[in-house]
């Protein structure tokens, strides 16, 4: 029977998951990794994921060959330069000041872009109920729940006719 320690090696697996922030042969660009979750009760398997400022229409959810991926785009609306200004932008920037009362950042801290989040789920897959899948996105916070089956079996006994 796999552990809550298989799905975590999963996680903390380079090959397994993908949010390192390079550039993988298949994989779209990551530019922020959002903290994840992962916990098994008796009756439940739960994901969580911190996706504070994001809306619920800029995430996508699937399963696909036993990996549960959850990836999106946070948007910033209202800064766009990630790179330092040259001398001609910042002189250019300087003359709108004076007659524009657009925001100007001085300083930017938060994180901006696509984030992508795999979780191999082949060790436990067999265990959960995928028909019982519910999610729930409050405070910034998504929540993936899965049911686990009344009945599975690690193993199965195979008769000889």
């Amino acid at each position: 029977m796999a552990t809550i320690f298989d799905i975590l090696n999963t996680i903390n697996n380079k090959n397994d998951i993908y949010g390192s922030g390079c550039k993988r042969k298949g994989i779209d660009k990551i530019d922020i990794i959002p903290p994840i979750d992962v916990s098994m009760t008796e009756s439940m398997f739960v994901v969580e994921i911190e996706l504070a400022g994001i809306s619920k229409g800029d995430i996508e959810i699937d399963i696909k060959d036993s990996i549960l991926t959850i990836k999106g785009e946070k948007k910033n609306n209202s800064f766009d330069k990630k790179r330092p200004l040259t001398k001609d932008e910042d002189l250019k920037l300087s003359q709108e000041r004076k007659s524009n009362t657009d925001q100007i950042f001085m300083i930017s801290e938060r994180s901006f872009g696509k984030f992508k989040r795999q979780i191999n789920l082949a060790k436990v897959l067999y265990q959960l109920d995928l028909s019982s899948i519910k999610t729930n996105f409050e405070n910034g916070v998504l929540t993936i729940t899965f049911n686990k089956k009344l009945d599975y079996s690690d193993s199965l006994k195979i008769s000889i006719n």
